[in-house]
């Protein structure tokens, strides 16, 4: 019998939230890609430094994603696992690419480039540029995913494995770049080592271990894993250096993997406080919000501030319609879409999951 459980699906949509505050406050106005900084001429703002811890939703994104593929993949075969990440991802994927080609059209960057990247996009392609930069942790958990399917799915002692392995393996990456220092960068944000989870297999690593209680060896995991995500997390938000930002960034994941560990016990809690429906729903708008955030949000701002309208209120009148966007796809556009691949994929024509279920189910 599924269940929802209520810290997992509030904890993605913070962890959307920190991500989208960290775009619209600082990244928008310090490092914008091409297309955002396209979108955004003309419109001045001053970055909000501590805004960057908001990075570490990106890493609490594959704790969440380590947790949920150790306790679906426990007893299913390696078609079915399958089957069901592709009804997952591909959906959301799909739509949200074409929603922001459609924008980026609107807002006139319609453009040979433009059409490569959406196809790029839509096929889970990880190499090369994406219609939006946050389609790189697609290819990211498409690597966790082929892993666990290849090497453990179906049995428990083996996700173990795989989690100790990549484990071992990120804190074996991370060891070396401490030691090369500055001369790193090359490697961390090598697309190689990225698709190898080498940078990031950590996150999941935390996520299997927090969702097998029973495992051998699990506190051990647990450390290893969650002090390598430590030493990550430092260089992703500060570049080495400490700064508030980035202390700021590591309790927020501190935080995060406390509330993930003690998610069972403390439903019953949230159970009486929040409606499980809105958590649900909130759950599964996380995935189409994380995806459109991003570029189509820079061009609705600078629309919105180059025809007069307060930066403040643009950018509130966007996260609105970004809120909205993600509800819509979700609730609407991931369902009838879901119905017509599942024909494809599965010989049984069921009916397209209900589309307020978390996405983040507990098999009991």
């Amino acid at each position: 019998m599924l269940r929802t459980i209520l810290a997992i699906d509030l904890t993605r949509f913070a962890c959307a939230a920190l991500v989208m505050g960290y775009h619209y406050s600082t990244a928008f106005w310090s490092v914008p890609d091409g297309r955002v900084a396209t979108a955004l001429h003309g419109v001045a703002a001053t970055p909000v430094a501590m805004a960057r811890a908001g990075l570490v939703g990106v890493e609490l994104f594959f704790v969440v994603s380590g947790m949920v593929i150790a306790r679906s993949a426990v007893g299913a075969s390696w078609q079915d696992f399958l089957r069901r990440r592709v009804l997952r991802l591909v959906p959301a994927a799909w739509l949200c690419a074409t929603l922001t080609a459609l924008v980026l059209i609107a807002g006139g960057q319609g453009d040979a480039a433009l059409a490569a990247d959406w196809f790029r996009s839509i096929r889970f392609w990880p190499i090369g540029a994406q219609i939006d930069g946050s389609y790189w942790t697609l290819g990211v958990e498409c690597a966790f995913y082929l892993l666990v399917a290849l090497a453990a799915v179906g049995d428990a002692r083996r996700i173990a494995l795989v989690g100790w392995a990549l484990a071992l393996a990120s804190a074996a990456f991370w060891m070396v770049c401490l030691l090369l220092g500055p001369a790193a960068e090359p490697i961390v944000t090598n697309q190689a080592a990225i698709l190898l989870l080498l940078p990031h297999g950590c996150f999941f690593a935390v996520g299997i271990a927090l969702a097998m209680p029973g495992m051998p060896g699990r506190a051990a995991l647990l450390l290893l894993a969650s002090a390598t995500g430590v030493v990550e997390i430092a260089a992703h938000i500060g570049g080495g250096t400490i700064t508030v930002a980035t202390i700021a960034g590591e309790a927020l994941f501190a935080f995060g993997l406390i509330t993930l560990g003690c998610a069972d016990r403390v439903q019953p809690w949230l159970a009486q406080r929040i409606d499980p429906g809105f958590a649900r729903a909130i759950g599964l708008m996380t995935y189409p919000l994380y995806l459109l955030h991003q570029v189509a949000g820079a061009v609705m701002i600078g629309v919105l501030a180059r025809s007069g309208v307060p930066l403040v209120v643009a950018i509130g009148l966007t996260v609105a319609i970004m809120l909205a966007s993600a509800w819509m796809v979700a609730r609407h556009g991931e369902p009838a879409l879901r119905t017509a691949l599942q024909r494809l994929v599965s010989p049984r024509r069921d009916r397209a999951p209900d589309s307020l279920r978390s996405a983040f189910p507990r098999a009991d």
